[in-house]
């Protein structure tokens, strides 16, 4: 871990890796449905498409973690993500048991 902090800084210095300036270029985004989230994502160059729904939201959730994990987003915006991205889970797992 040490030896990735000491990398990560020397590309500071260097002004090769920036994460504070996309930091401030990612405006707050409220996040309400599920498109909203896909645009959110988009925003850091993810587009998630595999053609099973859950799996895209399982895709989705891990995505988001690794964002607010790098601290390139809001404590709340990534509750809002997360609980989104459940409530959408628990519905596709309910319209599957129907069928």
């Amino acid at each position: 871990m040490e030896i990735i902090k000491r990398g990560i800084g020397r590309l500071l210095q260097k002004g090769l890796f920036d994460i504070l300036s996309l930091k401030k270029r990612v405006k707050r985004f409220t996040m309400k449905t599920y498109y909203d989230l896909q645009q959110y994502l988009k925003r850091f160059g993810t587009f998630i498409y595999i053609g099973d729904r859950l799996a895209e939201l399982e895709m989705m959730e891990a995505e988001i973690r690794e964002i607010h994990r790098m601290q390139m987003m809001d404590t709340k915006d990534y509750q809002m993500a997360i609980l989104l991205i459940r409530q959408q889970l628990s519905l596709e797992r309910e319209k599957q048991k129907k069928n």
